[in-house]
């Protein structure tokens, strides 16, 4: 039996899993079974397809699905056969926007953090930090709900400085944006007194 090269796919997403044999299948057939070691992270459906008799490949190919980030086997077997197995890989990759931000004293604004896919069942838990707390902060962490891609994280500004924001939802690679604080300054005059014709 022979399988397809190594796929990644995105939460949500289907694609083929090729199957073909070497040569025409032998009368009455061949029925390849298929199965997912993970089906947390990857299904595969149908269950089993059939190669009929001379021919190398199903009228239909089955498909892998992705459930949630990570990488299951999935193995392609039938009696008499050698068994292809290849590995599906469920990614997606975490940004910020803006990825720079200025923030005006102790005030809060927002970041956005976006997902390139959709986030699976029961939503994508982010760990978020600030490399300098004295500067800015964030919440310790922020949920993508499921079936969503993006979400609003708040930034507070402490003191004039920059800081280093970073997401972090392992196997995915980490965000990172950067906010800068400044003085917030205002001028209120006092005892000021205009003449005739002073403006």
């Amino acid at each position: 039996i022979n399988g397809p090269a190594p796929i990644t796919i995105q939460v949500g997403q289907s694609v083929a899993f090729a199957v073909s044999l070497g040569s025409a299948a032998p009368a009455g057939g061949v029925t390849i079974t298929l199965t997912s070691n993970d089906p947390s992270k990857v299904t595969v459906s149908p269950a089993s397809v059939t190669i009929p008799q001379g021919s190398t490949m199903p009228a239909t190919q089955p498909r892998v699905s992705g459930v949630n980030f990570g990488s299951a086997l999935v193995t392609a077997s039938a009696p008499g056969y050698t068994p292809a197995s290849q590995t599906v890989t469920v990614t997606a990759t975490l940004s910020f926007s803006p990825t720079s931000l200025t923030i005006n004293g102790a005030t809060t604004q927002n970041l956005t953090l976006n997902l390139s896919g959709t986030a699976p069942t029961g939503g994508l838990t982010v760990t978020l930090s600030s490399s300098n707390a004295g500067a800015a902060t964030v919440p310790p962490t922020v949920t993508i709900p499921a079936n969503m891609s993006s979400v609003s994280v708040p930034v507070t500004g402490v003191a004039v400085g920059s800081a280093k924001i970073t997401a972090s939802a392992p196997p995915l690679a980490d965000a990172t944006a950067t906010v800068t604080v400044v003085s917030d300054i205002t001028f209120t005059p006092r005892n000021v007194t205009l003449g005739p014709g002073q403006f």
